[in-house]
């Protein structure tokens, strides 16, 4: 009985309205649904504009980068990440700063 109601009442309704932005909402939930659509949920984004995918979304200096590596490894620097109460991606970075502070490296071309 129950789905024969709503069979009805979906059909009588789309006479009247194809689709949900049409169906009228009143003033006060009408601004509020204008103001999420406008603004969005959730935090305000940055102005980050980058032209590359793997820098899409992310600070001026940063980028993203595959790497293959032992996962033996990889566990030994994830455990060091959270027995420092770090992010792997801070870890990494320390480490690598540490590594190639004192080297000689000639810039590619």
């Amino acid at each position: 009985m129950a789905k024969n109601y709503t069979d009805k009442l979906m059909s009588a309704s789309s006479k009247f309205f194809t689709s949900y932005e049409e169906i009228p909402v009143s003033g006060e939930k009408k601004q509020r649904q204008n103001k999420n659509i406008k603004n969005g949920p959730g935090r305000p984004k940055k102005n980050l504009v980058r032209d590359n995918a793997a820098q899409r979304g992310l600070p001026k200096d940063y980028t993203r980068h595959s790497f293959i590596v032992r996962v033996d490894l990889l566990n030994k620097l994830q455990d060091y990440a959270y027995t420092e109460r770090k992010t792997v991606k801070e870890t990494l970075e320390e480490m690598l700063e540490e590594h190639l502070k004192d080297k000689h490296v000639i810039k590619r071309k």
